[in-house]
């Protein structure tokens, strides 16, 4: 059967239609997300960077997939009456790291990597201290490369963050396809898709999950994404969050523990749309091969 679509006709993806929100989700698109809990009296950041060259000269923000994801968050916080909104971030603006909760860190072409890394480079001192502190991150495709030492591609070689001991290289071909993983970290599985050049070695950090459908960091190795610390790193888009709450909610608890240095536990969600979505692309997927 069809996972479920909202009153237009569109697959959900989440607890809403992201597609029906596309015009809400492009007003609010770039900076920071600020998320002020009615039970918690502080406020909850983060910010997410993104692709388009002629974006990155004014600021640095989220692809459709990646609004999407924030979007997820968003309203997963607003659902357990946590406010959300999003906070305009310019390039040249300093960044106060010790007031962000979460980093949503998305991806582009190699191009448009190296162009935003150069800017990123700026804070990388500043974002090492976050990471090894416990901050939460959410690194998703060409943001997951620029997690690690370097991308080295045709074109050159792209010097990434150095926040996590990996590194990627270009491979012949891409790997794209439908993925599905089984991960540790949670009961349903990871589902998503992928579309990458680069091969990512993450040497002896914590996988993500293993691979049941698809080819994940290399295509070799049978494994997908990075664990570490508090910071996950993946392949993963399509967009990532609304077809795995599990993990979206395991990036608010965790955040929500850092900022407070205390045990989170989320009040539960009605994820039924999310979990049928969810049991569809792994079911056509795992089940049917």
């Amino acid at each position: 059967t069809d996972p479920p679509r909202c009153c237009s006709g569109h697959f959900v993806g989440g607890g809403c239609c992201l597609r029906c929100h596309l015009v809400f989700l492009r007003v609010c698109h770039h900076g920071f997300i600020r998320f002020r809990s009615v039970s918690w009296a502080r406020s909850f950041f983060f910010f997410f960077k993104q692709k388009t060259a002629y974006e990155i000269s004014a600021c640095l923000v989220g692809s459709e997939m990646c609004i999407r994801d924030s979007q997820c968050l968003m309203r997963r916080c607003q659902w357990r009456g946590i406010e959300a909104e999003t906070i305009a971030f310019e390039l040249g603006d300093k960044i106060d790291f010790s007031r962000l909760d979460i980093v949503l860190l998305g991806g582009g072409s190699d191009r448009e990597q190296m162009l935003v890394c150069e800017k990123l480079k700026e804070i990388q001192p500043d974002f090492k201290k976050y990471v090894e502190d416990g901050g939460v991150v959410i690194a998703i495709c060409g943001g997951y490369q620029l997690l690690g030492k370097y991308y080295k591609t045709d074109q050159g070689t792209i010097t990434g963050l150095d926040l996590v001991d990996l590194y990627t290289e270009q491979g012949e071909g891409r790997l794209i396809s439908n993925i599905v993983l089984k991960s540790d970290l949670f009961d349903m599985p990871v589902v998503g898709f992928e579309n990458h050049g680069g091969r990512t070695c993450i040497n002896n950090c914590k996988p993500l999950g293993k691979v049941l459908y698809g080819s994940g960091n290399d295509g070799k190795t049978g494994y997908e994404g990075v664990v570490y610390k508090n910071v996950i790193g993946t392949y993963l888009h399509g967009p990532l969050l609304p077809k795995n709450p599990q993990l979206a909610d395991w990036l608010i608890a965790h955040a929500l523990e850092q900022k407070y240095g205390k045990e989170i536990r989320l009040a539960p969600l009605d994820d039924t749309e999310e979990k049928a979505t969810n049991a569809y692309v792994y079911h056509r997927f795992v089940k049917e091969n």
